[in-house]
Order: structure tokens, then C-alpha cells, then sequence
């Protein structure tokens, strides 16, 4: 089964920081390693900068939604 994550980073910050790596991480590598359940699981996180403008960020997110969906 493949699952996509969408991690939405907060303002003034960037989709490459720590929490969001973190994120990563723990849901490719070590999620896998935990349980033999999910060994043949995809998992894609998605972590995107996304534009300052609230406006345009809403857009941005929307169509990461749909082309991810």
C-alpha cells in the first residue's frame, strides 16, 4: 500500500526543517524497521515550502492535495 504525507511547515519557516526531516524519517526507515507489518509499505512525505502569502499558500496546498491524491 502507498501512502502520501503532506507536511505543512508554519510560516517563516521551510519545508526542509527539522520537525519535517523528523517526520521523514520516522515514516520511511524507522516505521518500517518497527513492525514487519509495514516492511512492504511506500511511504511518501511531501514536505514543500510553501508561499508566504496565506492566500497563495492555500492555493499551493490544494494542488499538492490534488495531484498527490
Amino acid at each position: 500500500m502507498k501512502y502520501n504525507v503532506l507536511f505543512l511547515h508554519g510560516f517563516f519557516s521551510s519545508g526542509n526543517c527539522d520537525f519535517g526531516k523528523a517526520l521523514k524519517n520516522c515514516l520511511t526507515d524507522e516505521l518500517r524497521s518497527y513492525d514487519d507489518m509495514y516492511a512492504t509499505d511506500e511511504v511518501d512525505v511531501l514536505s514543500p515550502d510553501l508561499p508566504l502569502d496565506p492566500n497563495s499558500a492555500l492555493e499551493f496546498i490544494r494542488k499538492k492535495v490534488e495531484e498527490n491524491n
